[in-house]
């Protein structure tokens, strides 16, 4: 799954990509 880590993760609070 390809898409903006923060938008699924916002607890992460840094732009990434989730694999």
């Amino acid at each position: 799954l390809q898409a903006p880590y923060q938008i699924n993760h916002p607890e992460v609070g840094r732009v990434s990509v989730y694999d």
